[in-house]
């Protein structure tokens, strides 16, 4: 019974710190990215989540990893920069896997930020808690109604004894 109320409160302080984690970094103008394809490995996998700061378009270099809008539906690349035109405010990108540049010109105003740093396989994660999120949120309530249970079993039988 120890070991669950441990795990307890292992998952309800990581939440706690996940979360302010995240509200910090979106606060501070950070996003966070799922990437969906390979065309970034071996540096950066499929699922893996990237984490994005804002960047001015003039501190951007060649070589850095960007993450910029493509098309309408707010649909984001990752690619690392292979030309940048600072006078016309544009980039030309290649993912890391693929053989050659991007067929696409993308303009300053589609960067979304440079990628900082990025977390093998979350997104596989992500995914499922999206999918599942109402399944562990009711295991989770459960667990923890399970655990309050035991411990007021304890005590009822504690003052029976008495």
């Amino acid at each position: 019974m120890k070991a669950i109320k441990v795990l307890v409160n292992i998952l309800f302080y990581g939440i706690i710190a996940l979360a302010l984690a995240i509200v910090l970094g979106f606060a501070l103008g950070y996003k966070a990215k799922t990437v969906l394809t390979n065309s970034m490995e071996p540096n950066i996998k499929v699922a893996s989540v990237v984490v994005i700061k804002p960047e001015s378009f003039d501190n951007l270099k060649v070589n850095d990893v960007i993450n910029f809008y493509r098309g309408g539906n707010d649909i984001t690349f990752t690619h690392r920069i292979y030309e940048i035109d600072y006078e016309a405010g544009t980039i030309i990108t290649k993912g890391d896997n693929n053989t050659n540049i991007d067929p696409f010109v993308t303009s300053k105003e589609q960067v979304v930020g440079k990628v900082l740093f990025s977390i093998p396989y979350v997104g596989y994660l992500i995914n499922f808690i999206k999918s599942y999120i109402i399944y562990i949120v009711l295991i989770t309530l459960s667990i923890l109604m399970f655990s309050k249970g035991i411990k007021m079993a304890k005590e009822l039988k504690k003052e029976a004894k008495k």
